[in-house]
Parts: structure tokens; sequence; C-alpha cells
């Protein structure tokens, strides 16, 4: 009897060392995906505050980097957590992209150039540098890094908004795009409306993708952003609309861009205006 009670014991001692040996690991390692296409690499916690109008607003998501696993031609998109949202004492919402800039991602990396489709012997040694970063919960000031959140401080982006303003965060009918510098190729606010980032940190973290869209703005998941697709919200809402439209059900808003000056930068063809 005591030599059977100690064969147990010894078994759930060893079956414990293992268990601890794997969470461990587990808790230093990226997300596995079941995605057979794309993988998951590296993830953070983004914490982000902004002040509008003298007012400060805070909100936070957990991102992620993906890597391709089988090349299709396409891209890995992120359909949870790229996305903060900020809901304004007037009940508008300011909503940003949380996708980090290259600069960021660099420092995260250890210093070199991070890209989707890594291979061999730089991949191993990226994900080796994402791995301490985790396990070691580094910190980074995004503000001093990058201009806004995804937008790297060299050159300007004639691309794009760093973000939207929307008329209201429960019903929109309007957005407006804004750029948390003066963007010279186009802007929609006003300097003293322009958000200004207070402080925004990224903490390297083995946690799954999430956001506030859910809780804060619920809405949005159910609008139907007007206008050049590439230029207004449908580019930052599409993945995860496309992957919940069923949950989320038919389009509720339409919502179209707000009329505005558009100004131009010398050198640069007019734009004319909505």
């Amino acid at each position: 009897m005591f030599r059977r009670s100690m064969v147990w014991v010894v078994c759930l001692v060893f079956v414990g060392a293992i268990a601890a040996l794997v969470i461990a690991y587990e808790r230093d390692q990226p997300r596995f995906s079941l995605n057979p296409f794309c993988g998951v690499r590296f993830a953070y916690r983004l914490n982000v505050t902004i002040e509008v109008k003298g007012e400060q607003y805070a909100s936070a998501a957990t991102g992620e980097l993906q890597n391709i696993r089988i090349s299709t031609g396409g891209v890995c998109r992120q359909e949870i957590g790229s996305v903060l949202p900020f809901r304004l004492s007037d009940n508008r919402l300011v909503v940003v992209y949380a996708g980090l800039c290259r600069a960021a991602v660099k420092e995260f990396a250890g210093g070199q150039d991070a890209e989707p489709w890594d291979s061999g012997p730089k991949a191993g040694a990226i994900d080796d540098a994402f791995k301490a970063a985790m396990k070691e919960h580094k910190k980074l000031d995004i503000a001093r890094l990058c201009l806004g959140i995804s937008r790297d401080r060299t050159g300007v982006d004639g691309a794009r908004y760093d973000g939207y303003f929307l008329d209201s965060a429960d019903e929109p009918k309007a957005w407006r795009g804004f750029s948390f510098d003066r963007n010279p190729y186009f802007d929609g606010v006003s300097e003293t409306e322009r958000p200004r980032i207070v402080s925004a940190v990224a903490e390297a973290t083995n946690r799954p993708p999430e956001d506030l869209l859910e809780k804060v703005a619920p809405a949005t998941l159910k609008a139907d952003f007007k206008g050049d697709w590439s230029k207004s919200p449908a580019w930052m809402f599409f993945d995860r609309r496309r992957q919940h439209q069923l949950s989320y059900g038919e389009d509720t808003f339409h919502v179209s861009e707000e009329p505005h000056q558009v100004p131009t930068a010398p050198g640069f063809p007019r734009q004319t205006p909505p």
C-alpha cells in the first residue's frame, strides 16, 4: 500500500513539474494560431491617453504582429486589437489605428526590421528578440518613437489619416479624418480640435488580442463608412466586420465624410473637397 501511494506521489510530482515547465514556456511564447496561413510572432499591450480640447481620454488594445506561414499572395491581417476607441464627453468618438510604427517594432525586434515574410536565420534572431521582450515585459514610449501610434517620424504619409472623429458614438452619421501632425496632404480638423497624445506606452506581453470597441462604441461595428475606402474609417474596420458579419448583423448606420476644405502641400496636386 505504501509503495503504491509513493508511486502515485512521484507520478503527480512528475506531471506537475512538466505542467509547470509548459506553462513557463508558453508564458514567454506568442499565442499559437490555428490559421494555416498566418502565425503570431509577437504581442503587445498598448495604453494610450489623448487630449481633445483640454480634456483627456484613455483607451487600450492588445495587438499582434503576424508572420506568413504559407504565401498566397495576400497579407496577414488582424481583426481584433487594431483600433483604439475614445468616447468624448460630447458623445463623439475618436478612433485611432493601434498598429505600431516601424521604429517601435524595430526596437522590440532587437534593432532589426521585422517583416511578415521573414525566414531563415533572420527570422530566428528576430523571434528570439520578440520572446525576450515578452518575457521581461519590455515597455516602449511610443509617443517618442512614432508620430502618433503607427506612423514613423521620418517622411510624410500621404496615404491615410492617423484617426477619425465620428459625430456620434451611438448613432454615427458623419466621419472626419485627422493627423496627429498637420499633414499637408489632407486634414479634416482645426488646430484647436486636433487630438494630442499625452502618453502612449506599448508593453510586450503574451496576451490574446483584444480592444474596447464592443464596450465603448459597438455601433461602429454596424457602420458602413462611405467615401474613398483607403482614406475613410472603412479600412480600419474591414477585417473585424468581415470576420464577424453574422454576429453583428447588417449595416445599421451609413456614415459619410463630413465636408471640409482640404489644404494642399507645395508640389502636390490639389484635391477637390467632398
